[in-house]
């Protein structure tokens, strides 16, 4: 039998342990910071993730000065394109995909540009007037801008 005592230290011990896991795993954020990035043609220097979420899910299909916007992305397993849902957009995978399907398959417009790589989303990021993609900040940005993401 397990005295009063030994029992109040055990359950002690596993509450304590449950609060920390808890902690760690609701405050983590993914070391790899994401950065959107555009082409130099594009003359804005922040969007709201609203405003950026009605543009990767080509609900928003024109800048401000009505230049056509082009989206790319990474395929869709990338681990880098399910961060920037989740992270940036604040959005699962699954409902971009959806809100892309809705927007092909009803003739309203045409779904991204998919690349398979943070160096091809680069090369078609600099040769594309308009376009709007996102990379981990560990890559060289090149000639394009790097898009500031400011609260609602």
């Amino acid at each position: 039998m397990i005295s009063k005592r030994a029992y109040k230290k055990i359950l002690h011990f596993f509450v304590s342990v449950t609060f920390v896991l808890t902690v760690m795993l609701v405050g983590s954020k993914s070391a790899i910071a994401i950065e959107v990035l555009v082409h130099s043609s594009v003359d804005i220097e922040k969007l709201s993730v609203r405003e950026l979420r009605a543009i990767f899910a080509i609900k928003r299909q024109r800048w401000p000065d009505s230049s056509p916007v082009t989206v790319v992305v990474l395929g869709g397993s990338s681990s880098l394109h399910h961060q920037f849902c989740k992270e940036v957009l604040q959005l699962f995978p699954h409902q971009l995909q959806a809100s892309w399907d809705r927007i092909v398959y009803s003739g309203r417009g045409a779904g991204p540009v998919v690349v398979s790589s943070e160096k091809e989303m680069m090369e078609v990021l600099e040769k594309t007037p308009g376009s709007v993609g996102y990379i981990s900040d560990a890559t060289q940005f090149g000639a394009l801008k790097v898009l500031g993401i400011r609260s609602q």
